[in-house]
């Protein structure tokens, strides 16, 4: 076993760590914008009522106001969009919020790499990165931890691992710097759903496709159907992807010498079924919307990144 020093894991931590309050962030913006959706709904209906309060006789022509009038409409319009999405449950909302998270998790991994390659940089002379070709004029004009980005970068590039299933795209990185490992059954499969929709959402405009079919056959979806993120998938994408990261940051640790954390978080442990949002025939009113909404979603929901 690898000797890394202490700092490694305290890197990977704060990747973490940043990863987490991104992905707050994420969710305070979803919550807002279902706000503000329903009190635009809210608001035409307001002023009708203030108005007939105000006017004796709504009908009497002298108390129109065109310019009055023609916001009203927008304003009507406006509602009757917000209703409609609202409906449909924002699903293009949700999915460009899936895209993002997706995005910040594969930049968090990349730290993660980076930091315990730059602790121990014997990791490059071994394996797939010893045999990594790079142009010599670009190498020698970068800083040390632009040299070990661009080989990094460049073993991933070997494996394909943006095209792996699920979290199979970060393993095969983490395994280039020794900080490959198990997962939990639960948090695997919710990525592996995830990383598919992404692709969907990013390649296929949302519809789904042969690939997903066959990398999700547990989700029921057919070829052509629309893909429909909810609000309670992007909770479970958030938990698992966070748990992910605390797993690697316990890998980090280990290697440190260091003890282990939990890495449970919210009211919600690894052991629970992540995936349940994603099943055929699942609801809202299930166990896993209730105990995600009772939590108050301050930063210390997480603690046992720090």
């Amino acid at each position: 076993m690898r000797t890394i020093p202490n700092e490694t894991s305290a890197t990977v931590i704060a990747a973490a760590n940043d990863f987490r309050r991104y992905c707050l962030d994420t969710v305070r913006l979803l919550d807002l914008t279902e706000d503000g959706a329903r009190s635009i709904i809210a608001f035409p209906r307001l002023l009708d009522e203030i108005n007939e309060v105000i006017n004796d006789d709504p009908t009497d022509a002298t108390s129109a106001d065109p310019e009055r009038e023609a916001r009203m409409s927008e304003r009507r319009k406006s509602a009757e969009m917000a209703q409609a999405e609202i409906e449909r449950g924002f699903p293009l909302l949700h999915s460009h919020a899936l895209m993002g998270i997706w995005g910040a998790l594969e930049s968090a991994v990349d730290d993660a790499c980076l930091a315990h390659a730059l602790a121990n940089p014997g990791v490059l002379a071994e394996g797939k990165l010893a045999k990594v070709k790079v142009n010599a004029v670009d190498f020698l004009a970068l800083d040390e931890p632009q040299r070990i980005q661009l080989i990094l970068a460049e073993g991933r590039r070997i494996s394909a691992s943006s095209l792996r299933v699920g979290v199979a795209q970060f393993e095969y990185a983490l395994e280039d710097v020794g900080l490959d490992g198990a997962i939990d059954e639960n948090i695997r499969n919710t990525l592996r759903i995830a990383k598919a929709m992404r692709n969907v959402i990013a390649h296929r405009a949302g519809k789904i496709d042969r690939r997903f079919v066959e990398d999700c056959p547990d989700l029921e979806l057919k070829h052509g159907d629309a893909l429909r993120i909810s609000k309670p998938q992007i909770y479970s994408v958030v938990m698992a992807a966070i748990m992910y990261l605390l797993t690697i940051a316990n890998r980090s640790r280990k290697h440190a010498g260091e003890e282990e954390k939990p890495i449970d978080i919210f009211p919600i442990d690894s052991r629970v079924e992540l995936v349940k949002p994603f099943r055929p025939g699942w609801s809202p009113d299930d166990w896993f919307m209730s105990q995600v909404t009772t939590k108050d979603g301050d930063e210390s929901a997480t603690s046992s990144a720090d």
